[in-house]
Parts: C-alpha cells; sequence; structure tokens
C-alpha cells in the first residue's frame, strides 16, 4: 500500500485502484465475493462453537432478502437492527442492503425523508452525543475492497457490530475470505480461551484490550501461541504497551495501528506490516485523500508539521443526519476531522490527540494521550484517563482518572511523581488523580472524556 504526495501541495493521496459492479448495491457486491468461497469457514462463535461456511451465508442472505421484499421492503426504507455480535446482524444487514434498504444500528427516528444512503452509523461520541453519518453503496464498496493486511489467516473480533470498528473491519475480512471467530461481548477468561480453543491468528482489538494482555495475570495459564498479529484500532496505542504485550505473546510478530473514523467508512492510515515506524499508524489507505491543516490560518502543511486532518476520496461519508455539510467541510470538500497529526517524508503518519480534547495549561497544549501512555507504564496503573480541570489563573490543569492493578498499591502522590519525573513541566498532573473503578470507553475503546469532565464536575460539587 503506497502513500504519495502530489504536486508538492501537501495533499497525500491513497491508491484509488477500485473496481466497481454496474448495480452498485453493496449487499449485492458481498454476495458475490463471498460465493468463491464455497464451503470454506466463514464465522465461528468462540461462545458457543456454532459454524457457518460461506455458501451457507450467501443461501441465507439471498433468502432473508426474497423474505423482505415479499414483507414490501423497498428501496427508501429504513430497517434498524438491535443486537449483540451473532450471525444474523451480518445476514439481516446484507439481506437489507440487497433489498435497497437503507440500515442503522441505532433508532431510524433520527432520519428524516428519503435516503439514498445504504448505512447509517454512529460516530463514538468521544467529546460530544454521537452523529449518526451517512455511508453510500460506493463508499462501503470501496471500503471492502482495501487490501487486507494478511488475508490468510483467522481473526478473533470481540469489537462491537454497531460501530464502524466492529463491522467494516469484520466485513472486509469475509469479502477477503478470511474465518472470523467471534464472541458477543469481551470477558476475559472467555476470551483467551476462545483463543487457544479455537488457535486464533490474528486478534482485532481497541486498545484497553491489548493493555489487558499486556498486564493481567491470566495471559500464563493459556496458550495463546497461535496469535501471529494483533490489529489495534480505535485510539493510539503507546509503544510500551506494545513492546509488554509481544513479550507476553513469543510468538507475535506484532501489533498493527490504524486511525480511522465512521465518516471514512473505516481506516484512514493503517499499518501493514510488522515492522512499521514506531507510534505510527501507518500510511494512508486506499480510497482517501488527505491534507494536515493549520488551525488557525487553514492553511496546507507539509511533511513533519502538526495540523489538523482533513479527508475526502470515495470513501468519505455523505454527511450527518438532519446537519448541513459546510458545517463540517472546507470550501475544497474535505471533512474537517478534528483530529491533530503530522506525516514525515515517507508518508506515514502519527496522530496527536483531538483538538477538543487538548488541555490548555497557560500557554502550552497538553496531549491527555500522552500522559495516559506514561501513566500506563507504572506497574500498579491497569487502565488510565486523562482531561483537563478549569482553573481560573491556568485554564486547565491535566488532571488522570486511574484503575489500579489488583493487589497493587499505589498513591495520588506517587503517581504524580512518576508522571512528572517523565514529562515537561507543562505536562504534570497538576489537577492531581482521582481513583476509579473503570475508565468510561466506547464500544471500540475510545476514551469518552465528556463523561470524564461531568465525573470531575460532579467530584466538583461535593
Amino acid at each position: 500500500m503506497q502513500a504519495r504526495v502530489k504536486n508538492n501541495n501537501g495533499i497525500v493521496y491513497g491508491e484509488h485502484d477500485f473496481s466497481f459492479p454496474a448495480h452498485m448495491n453493496y449487499g449485492i457486491f458481498v454476495v458475490e465475493k463471498i460465493l468463491q468461497f464455497k464451503n470454506k469457514k466463514a464465522f465461528v462463535n468462540g461462545a458457543n462453537g456454532e459454524e457457518l461456511t460461506f455458501a451457507e451465508m450467501a443461501h441465507r442472505i439471498v433468502n432473508t432478502a426474497a423474505s423482505l421484499a415479499e414483507l414490501g421492503v423497498k428501496k427508501g426504507d429504513i430497517i434498524a437492527i438491535v443486537s449483540e455480535n451473532r450471525s444474523e446482524v451480518v445476514i439481516v444487514s446484507l439481506a437489507a442492503l440487497c433489498s435497497g434498504a437503507t440500515i442503522t444500528f441505532i433508532n431510524s427516528a433520527y432520519t428524516k425523508g428519503r435516503v439514498e444512503t445504504a448505512l447509517i452509523l454512529y460516530s463514538s461520541g468521544t467529546t460530544g452525543l454521537p452523529k449518526g453519518a451517512k455511508l453510500t453503496h460506493t463508499n462501503l464498496i470501496a471500503a471492502a475492497q482495501q487490501k487486507e493486511p494478511c488475508p490468510d489467516i483467522s481473526m478473533l473480533t470481540v469489537a462491537p457490530w454497531c460501530n464502524t470498528l466492529g463491522y467494516i473491519t469484520m466485513m472486509r475480512a469475509l469479502v477477503n475470505g478470511k474465518e472470523v471467530i467471534y464472541l458477543q461481548k469481551f470477558q476475559e477468561k472467555q476470551y483467551l480461551e476462545t483463543v487457544q480453543k479455537y488457535k486464533a491468528q490474528s486478534l482485532l482489538v481497541a486498545p484497553p484490550l491489548v493493555v489487558l494482555l499486556s498486564k493481567s495475570s491470566l495471559v500464563d495459564k493459556y496458550d495463546l501461541s497461535s496469535v501471529q498479529v494483533i490489529y489495534s484500532g480505535g485510539a493510539p496505542l503507546d509503544g510500551g504497551v506494545i513492546q509488554q504485550v509481544k513479550k507476553r505473546l513469543p510468538k507475535l510478530h506484532g501489533v498493527l495501528q490504524g486511525y480511522g473514523m465512521t465518516e471514512a467508512t473505516g481506516a484512514v492510515t493503517e499499518e501493514t506490516t510488522t515492522d512499521a515506524k514506531k507510534d505510527s499508524v501507518g500510511k494512508v489507505v486506499q480510497g482517501n485523500i488527505l491534507k494536515i491543516v493549520d488551525v488557525e490560518t487553514r492553511k496546507t502543511l507539509g511533511p513533519g508539521q502538526p495540523g489538523e486532518v482533513c479527508l475526502n476520496g470515495v470513501v468519505l461519508f455523505d454527511g450527518y443526519i438532519g446537519k448541513a455539510k459546510n458545517d463540517d467541510f472546507d470550501e475544497d470538500g474535505f471533512y474537517r476531522s478534528g483530529d491533530i497529526a503530522y506525516y514525515d517524508e515517507e508518508g506515514y503518519f502519527f496522530i496527536i490527540d483531538r483538538i477538543k480534547e487538548l488541555i490548555k495549561y497557560k500557554a502550552w497544549q497538553v496531549s491527555p494521550a500522552e500522559i495516559e501512555a506514561v501513566l500506563l507504564e507504572h506497574p500498579a496503573v491497569r487502565d488510565a484517563g486523562v482531561t483537563g480541570v478549569p482553573d481560573p489563573l491556568a485554564g486547565e490543569l491535566p488532571t488522570a482518572f486511574v484503575v489500579k492493578q489488583p493487589s497493587h498499591e499505589v498513591t495520588e502522590k506517587d503517581l504524580i511523581n512518576f508522571v512528572a519525573s517523565k514529562v515537561s513541566p507543562w505536562k504534570q498532573l497538576r489537577g492531581g488523580v482521582r481513583f476509579v473503578n473503570e475508565i468510561p470507553k466506547t464500544g471500540s475503546g475510545k476514551i469518552l472524556r465528556r463523561i470524564i469532565r461531568d465525573m470531575l464536575k460532579a467530584q466538583s460539587k461535593l
């Protein structure tokens, strides 16, 4: 997968070698693709062992589509699906798309009027309420053709199929003939048992699960030698955690990170080899066109200059439900992501943080993700989330919420001093440390900082 900068204007292009069927229907496209794998195993339910071949899946999709048509389902109708991870989610969603309907995994009442849209997925809602993103058949067909880094090995996923990381990544795997082992929800013991029983070769995870694998005492009790690759997405993953998990899983070739969003129908950048650059989230994925712009002047920036990620391309969504497009797109039609990043001369991208999540301490901008990574280096810290607490003199003070490791003791002062020994003065935890039982996160593993800020507000009123 290549990324290139065209005409030195600072715009980075991913490959655009796609083919589109004449019918331009994503459901039919998937059925045509999976039929070529015939009796190869497609799905395995890790909880009960139920299996489904690609041929059986295609047969059920076609039958369900016919039943929906008999019920009067047609183009412009909206079908809402509420379910945990199970094979019926894929079958019903693709059958509905074959029928011309729009599907959503959230309440369809948010939609008004006739839609040409194929799928409505909701953003993660890390800094505000989730927004319904309209994904077209063109978006989905292009995303399904993005290159699978390791197409010939099985994948275990527990990411919810109602969100982008879970659904789009799982569908790309199926289109490429990959065996998908799935669980309806994450339970540590069951998850490790499933890896051992089905000899899962790759794991699709959110960063908190990688942290757990690097620190959990249960990992050593199971045979996880089958795991060759971990795909991590949904939020940045610290390099120190990657090194720790490699020590726990000696047969692991590497941890591949990606940077994606609902608005890009999944991946924006992605690592495709285990020898990618440290702390990078890889190069631009097929179908994306990226530029980095100065937050204030909106000038397009070159390599090594951090700014806001703006994107365009064939996988770019068709706007939000009930919201004017010019609110989120610039004058050239690029979507303004709100994420801060930079790329180097070779086209590797490095994510810094979200604009709305940066902590403003005096004249400095502090990245919560950087401090979280430092906290996770401490052996007594199981998980951490950082935000800013308002301060009349400094603006905001970096403040941490921490989940302790079981059977470990650590004080607020211990962690404040630990962070202070590793970061610049303006990045220190001047807002203190709060110990909690859990860090609020989305299903894809992104920290819900708006909820953390609400927790701070609630504590300040006590």
